[in-house]
């Protein structure tokens, strides 16, 4: 791991009282959905087209190629599924393929909640993106409309609520979901006032919300009623998401961005130590 504490003054600045480390020497253009399988946490780099598995003890990362835009990443009991482009793959093999309406771009942030349905979101022009639900053994269904770029997507702790973020928005929205898996309720959880605005979330055990702010080098976690509680100031500038694995917190970044001013921890997977 490379920890800040090699600059003293940066990690007390940024980081206000934390430490933040890099697990590995990976690098991504646009890491993104990370998520644990039980042994190794899995990420994507959606500019690259890679699927990266990173051992948390060693920081050793394999990495298979998919091919660009890969946006998505989750562990099943059938194998590993992917998004690419609008196909999502289950260890390679095309199992559904969300049926893109005019102005959608391609899949974009997902989750997979316990009974095995799949919920893919699209990003595209203003408006024309969806969020989408995955039956298992079904079809994609549109189960809401009026996005730009569906992200975020995470449930509480007892499933009962869905977190969806639309980032031009700025908005974290909340809506219920009822065992059948219909949406009601769609309403505003937080807004994130900015620099920055809203992208991949996780939800903690005790049901704090926590958002990377892209463009805003920060997460913010909101108690369940939508309360900032707590700000974590973080060395790269365009955090993408985060995942907690037991109580460890982990974050994806982004340099391509920033091109050729990208800084040594910008792409790289983070983890806060607090």
């Amino acid at each position: 791991m490379i920890s800040l504490e090699q600059n003293p003054g940066e990690a007390s600045e940024r980081a206000a009282g934390t430490v933040i480390e890099a697990i590995g020497p990976v690098r991504a253009l646009v890491g993104e959905a990370p998520v644990w399988d039980g042994e190794r946490l899995l990420w994507v780099d959606v500019r690259s087209g890679h699927v990266h598995r990173t051992d948390l003890a060693s920081g050793h990362t394999g990495t298979e190629t998919v091919g660009p835009p890969v946006s998505f990443v989750w562990p099943t009991s059938g194998g590993t599924l992917v998004a690419h482009g609008f196909d999502l793959l289950l260890d390679g093999r095309t199992v559904a393929t969300v049926p893109a309406g005019p102005g959608e771009e391609r899949c974009n942030d997902g989750v997979v909640d316990d009974a095995g349905r799949i919920w893919i979101g699209t990003m595209g022009a203003p408006g024309v993106a969806r969020l989408y639900r995955v039956d298992p053994g079904g079809e994609p269904v549109p189960v809401l409309d009026g996005l730009t770029v569906s992200n975020g997507s995470r449930f509480s702790p007892d499933g009962t609520r869905l977190h969806l973020v639309d980032t031009p928005t700025g908005r974290v929205d909340v809506l219920d979901v009822d065992p059948s898996g219909a949406l009601s309720g769609r309403r505003v959880f937080t807004e994130i006032a900015g620099p920055g605005k809203p992208d991949g979330i996780a939800v903690d055990d005790d049901g704090l919300v926590w958002v990377a702010v892209w463009n805003g080098g920060v997460l913010l976690a909101h108690t369940p009623d939508g309360v900032l509680a707590e700000r974590v100031e973080l060395p790269v500038r365009y955090p993408t998401s985060c995942a907690f694995v037991g109580k460890r917190l982990l974050v994806t970044t982004a340099s391509r961005p920033l091109g050729d001013q990208a800084g040594p921890l910008d792409g790289a997977l983070l983890e806060v130590v607090r």
